[in-house]
């Protein structure tokens, strides 16, 4: 059920009372604090283990408006996880952080279907399992059927090493192991609904000036990536939403409208544009949700 906080009653009294009126100011500010309050108390004991789950595996786009989305989902009674949530991030000025099984950004199209099949493979329960590979297996999916996995991936996978080079991840292999992650979620993990988001945009220029500040010895020197390579692959993901039966959040569209001042470096965004972003996708997750009937 959608939580929304009324304009009405005391907060609407308050407005009426004159300043000739202090002692009934007071006393409605005073009426209005203890509604929010007790607001405040029915929705979290209403956040419990038994809210419908939200779970995400996307990139480091996702790392930066998951809090706004948490938050957001929260007033719509869902419950929110990620992949490896609580784990480091990793370097910040590079955002790209720990991409492998046990971290918390999504990667390349190859990574989120390596976790998907890994996570699908239960290893809590395999005897002398690493002890950061158990601990990848995040608590919320314990036991527990997501209402929808949110799935990502793109930015790592157009990033090349070298300026011309090879592309990290070719958009034939993309279509192939996005199909597999898709169905892994649906057959193994059971989720309900398998929502994709696709890849926000890269500006070719914008990149090449943030990633020339690195020193040549710096990995991340010299690496190049293409606003039309993530139009490439936003294509094909748009094409398997459909034979898939997935529906789609088009987050490229929302985000390229914002211009170049959306950028705090090369392909990521300012806190505000994180808000934005955090606050389509829940719209759209809850226009989704009640057209699936999954949300009331």
């Amino acid at each position: 059920m959608m939580r929304r906080l009324a304009c009405g009653g005391a907060a609407a009294a308050t407005v009426a009372l004159s300043c000739s009126q202090p002692a009934r100011a007071e006393s409605a500010v005073a009426d209005l604090k203890r509604q929010i309050t007790n607001l405040q108390r029915k929705l979290e004991e209403s956040d419990g283990d038994d809210a419908p789950l939200v779970f995400v595996i996307a990139d480091s786009i996702s790392l930066d408006y998951g809090p706004a989305l948490k938050e957001n989902l929260r007033l719509l009674g869902l419950r929110y996880g990620r992949k490896n949530e609580g784990a480091l991030v990793g370097d910040e000025r590079r955002g790209d952080g720990d991409q492998s099984v046990s971290g918390q950004n999504g990667g390349d199209s190859s990574h989120v279907l390596a976790y998907c099949k890994h996570l699908a493979s239960d290893v809590t329960s395999t005897s002398g399992a690493d002890e950061r590979l158990r601990a990848s297996v995040p608590s919320a999916l314990s036991g527990t059927r997501p209402l929808v996995v949110l799935l990502n991936a793109g930015l790592h996978c157009v990033k090349r090493q070298t300026i011309g080079g090879p592309l990290q991840v070719a958009p034939a292999r993309y279509r192939e192991e996005m199909r597999e992650a898709i169905r892994v979620c649906h057959r193994e993990l059971r989720a309900r609904h398998v929502v994709l988001v696709n890849s926000t945009p890269v500006n070719t220029a914008q990149h090449k000036r943030y990633i020339d500040t690195y020193p040549p010895s710096d990995a991340m020197h010299g690496t190049e990536r293409k606003g039309e390579d993530v139009v490439v692959l936003n294509r094909v993901l748009e094409e398997l939403a459909k034979s898939e039966g997935c529906p789609l959040i088009d987050l490229h569209t929302l985000t390229k409208r914002m211009g170049i001042a959306a950028y705090r470096d090369h392909v990521h965004y300012t806190p505000d544009v994180s808000q934005a972003q955090a606050a389509f996708v829940a719209l759209e997750l809850e226009r989704l949700l009640r057209v699936a009937g999954s949300l009331r």
